[in-house]
């Protein structure tokens, strides 16, 4: 939830549900913190609820607020490395489909992609497994559009009607989220994958079940890095009407 919108709330006088919130520390660490309510917001400072007592802290150490109550908030301490993402060169199909008619399958949609460990992160602690997905939006030959949504790996498959930034942080602090370390590619006497062109070191493969024949005529893309969107990516085809953030909806 935006925090004006989350303001607007407030000073309506309306009741906030058990939610989640992510703030920062004095030290500039992000926290995430579910199962709280908002009590107040007065003189730059929020009032808390979490269990049965409260707690206070500055309006601008609020980084985001969801009105979901994501399982896992509050449990994702461990030694794992923040890192960020680059995003390479994607390949799109134009529709749902790819070869002939007679040996015709469901098209991917694929891009690049590299990881480096945030500056000052150890070298020895290892990293959790990049969590994308990727929002797809298609027009019909009646003119209907449709929205679908994807993920990549398997691992991070979620169910969305619609842009959902909660269900996707759920998934990424989910205690069950793979690790690996990047340096150890290569070094099992087994050449690294060849990516030559993608603009990345790794290839993230969606399959686009479901498009069919629609037409692709938008798609957005955000990469999670340890516990925060580190990267995205969209493209819209111009020669349709389609609103600035068709994806949030």
């Amino acid at each position: 939830m935006r925090i004006f919108l989350l303001l607007g709330l407030l000073a309506a006088g309306l009741p906030l549900s058990a939610g989640t919130l992510i703030y920062k520390t004095a030290d500039g660490q992000e926290k995430i913190v579910s199962q709280v309510t908002i009590i107040s917001i007065a003189n730059q400072m929020l009032t808390l609820k979490i269990d049965s007592g409260t707690e206070t802290i500055p309006l601008r150490s609020l980084v985001k607020y969801y009105d979901t109550d994501i399982r896992g908030g509050g449990e994702f301490e461990d030694n794992t490395a923040a890192y960020n993402i680059t995003l390479g060169t994607e390949k799109c199909p134009t529709d749902g489909y790819q070869g002939s008619s007679e040996k015709r399958k469901t098209a991917e949609f694929t891009i690049g992609y590299t990881v480096h460990r945030k500056p000052g992160e150890a070298q020895k602690n290892e990293l959790r497994v990049p969590y994308l997905y990727l929002f797809v939006l298609t027009s019909g030959d009646s003119g209907d559009r449709n929205f679908y949504s994807y993920s990549y790996p398997d691992k991070a498959r979620v169910s969305m009607k619609a842009y959902d930034e909660a269900k996707m942080l759920e998934k990424v602090i989910a205690l069950d989220r793979p690790t690996y370390y990047p340096e150890d590619r290569g070094r099992l006497g087994r050449p690294a994958p060849r990516n030559a062109g993608i603009g990345g070191d790794r290839l993230a493969t969606f399959k686009l079940d479901g498009i069919k024949k629609q037409r692709i005529i938008a798609w957005y893309l955000v990469a999670w890095g340890k516990n925060r969107i580190e990267a995205q990516k969209s493209w819209q085809d111009s020669g349709y009407r389609i609103s600035r953030n068709w994806w949030i909806r």
